[in-house]
């Protein structure tokens, strides 16, 4: 859904914003919609990239990217992580690894791998909001359960590709020096040494960081 919403008066070359619905979900009883916004001058067309495509490869495909997209917006808002970033952030830049249109699959869970994990959103709610069962089951073999051995979630990780490749990048982001720089050098050196014995698991050891 695109909607084009006029800011000032009169309408001769006035501001426009271009609402883009990313999607909608209903989370602990509520329906809850997600928009972009994109401001745009005069009456002209939206502009290239707002309009959703209804040849942009299966359908249903491009609806579980708007849903992911939406679900993860909903449920880490006002969450940061220990450098004091919003987690969303994180969230975007792993899935912005993954080219929604190529890898929709992989794209879906990286926008949700840390949801179940850090949040009070549950595979229930993720079905119920109508998550496809194949992301719904990929986000669980993300999600370590509490207690879990590093090492055994990292083997059940690297036994399935799409998770293997999302914990990659999810690793690739949090060990970015840009972010690191933020931590202090204990909580810097304690995750290095984690990340780097969850690589040699994966069998990324010597990965780019």
């Amino acid at each position: 859904m695109t909607l084009s919403i006029p800011l000032t008066q009169p309408a001769d070359d006035s501001d426009h914003a271009i609402y883009v619905c990313r999607g909608d979900a209903k989370l602990n009883g509520t329906w809850q919609f997600y928009y972009l916004r994109t401001d745009v001058a005069g009456q002209g067309e939206a502009p290239a990239g707002t309009r959703v495509s209804p040849d942009a490869g299966d359908p249903d495909a491009g609806a579980q990217v708007a849903l992911a997209c939406a679900i993860a917006t909903i449920a880490h808002r006002g969450q940061t992580d220990k450098a004091g970033v919003p987690i969303l952030a994180h969230a975007a830049r792993v899935a912005a690894r993954f080219d929604p249109l190529r890898k929709p699959l992989e794209h879906c869970v990286a926008w949700l791998h840390d949801v179940i994990e850090d949040t009070g959103v549950t595979t229930a709610d993720l079905r119920a909001a109508g998550v496809h069962a194949d992301i719904v089951e990929l986000v669980c073999v993300l999600t370590r359960a509490p207690g879990t051995p590093a090492a055994e979630y990292y083997q059940r990780v690297a036994a399935v590709p799409v998770a293997r490749a999302v914990a990659s990048a999810d690793i690739g982001d949090n060990l970015r020096p840009k972010r690191t720089r933020l931590l202090d050098p204990a909580t810097r050196d304690r995750l290095a040494i984690k990340y780097g014995r969850a690589q040699r698991i994966l069998g990324l050891a010597g990965a780019e960081r």
